[in-house]
């Protein structure tokens, strides 16, 4: 693996600027054969309120590929004066580059991580079609003023091929939105499955059955309930055990979420989890809540609170701990808790 990194001072007026700067003109990366990750840090110097420093840093498969890249058109692009809008007087001196070969072997942890946007993206691109309807539903929601928090093609695909493999025919989705992630655990169920899908907001239920009526022609039948997801499912408990419970909704709330599903669950049937890191919130686990800064604003769609922080660390607790469940936290990016009920 070969390492590039650029180490820049910033003085401290253009440094919002610089961040936002530097990782909008490496979206060039990502079409770039090799290419792993990007990382920017960004730290205030010692006795110092007027400059800043940034680390940017890429990692490649080899150097050969830093190469091609440097000397490739997307390089050029990204470098150039018409892609370079950052003001030449925020600059502290010339940036300091360094390239290092890293030994895979040497790396942390058991297996080495090559993951990247663009992989991430030809794997959608090939292994996750959507059928056409799916692909309106964001569309749909998104002009309607809902908030873009379905999961992906890649999750979507991912979780259907978990209820196939399960042969699962019946289950619960607590979460509905505007019905995107109901209609993939439609395509994991195929002929003669029944989802029972649960969504607080009334609007919002009335929009997602009628988003996921064409499920009718895969053989599934879908009934989104609204209302508040405990009485839901005290009143659906009667209509187990179930295959699969997949969780999408309140954070808070995964816990109880989570114990239901293991005491209405089949052996064999299925818990999913999707949010599991809570947008890097996760990092902290097992710390106590009251020992942690939470973000400053809660009105940002990637901030988490006190109460999800335990919720979700509850539910990891649960997933691990359980004796009656066989669980992992899969690696996607936003996290995806699995377990399989003894």
């Amino acid at each position: 693996m070969f390492i590039a990194m650029n180490r820049f001072k910033i003085k401290t007026e253009f440094s919002d600027m610089f961040e936002t700067h530097w990782k909008t003109r490496n979206r060039f990366l990502d079409q770039s054969p090799g290419y792993i990750r990007f990382r920017l840090l960004r730290a205030k110097l010692p006795n110092s309120l007027e400059v800043e420093e940034f680390v940017s840093y890429t990692e490649w498969v080899d150097e050969e590929c830093f190469l091609e890249w440097m000397n490739g058109p997307n390089s050029k692009r990204a470098h150039s004066g018409q892609e370079s809008k950052f003001p030449h007087e925020g600059y502290m001196g010339p940036p300091e580059f360094k390239g290092y070969n890293i030994k895979l072997e040497e790396t942390l942890g058991h297996r080495t991580d090559f993951r990247s946007p663009y992989l991430d993206q030809i794997s959608e691109k090939y292994f996750c079609k959507e059928l056409p309807e799916q692909q309106q539903i964001p569309k749909k929601c998104q002009e309607l003023g809902l908030p873009p928090i379905n999961i992906g093609p890649f999750e979507g695909r991912l979780i259907e091929l978990w209820l196939k493999s399960a042969k699962c025919k019946k289950g619960v989705e607590i979460g509905t939105l505007g019905g995107y992630s109901t209609t993939w655990l439609a395509r994991g169920l195929g002929q003669g499955g029944v989802i029972y899908s649960l969504e607080l907001d009334p609007k919002r239920a009335a929009l997602a059955q009628e988003n996921v009526a064409f499920t009718k022609a895969l053989g599934v039948e879908i009934q989104v309930i609204a209302g508040k997801a405990s009485d839901s499912l005290l009143n659906l408990k009667s209509q187990g055990p179930f295959d699969f419970v997949f969780i999408d909704a309140d954070k808070a709330g995964y816990p109880a979420y989570t114990e239901w599903a293991i005491d209405n669950l089949r052996s064999g049937g299925l818990i999913l989890c999707d949010n599991a890191y809570i947008w890097g919130g996760m990092n902290y686990y097992p710390k106590a809540p009251e020992s942690l800064k939470y973000p400053k604003s809660q009105e940002s769609l990637f901030s988490y609170s006190k109460n999800e922080y335990k919720g979700m660390s509850e539910c990891w607790n649960l997933l691990c701990q359980s004796p009656l469940l066989d669980s992992l936290i899969l690696p996607t990016g936003e996290g995806l808790g699995i377990a399989i009920k003894r």
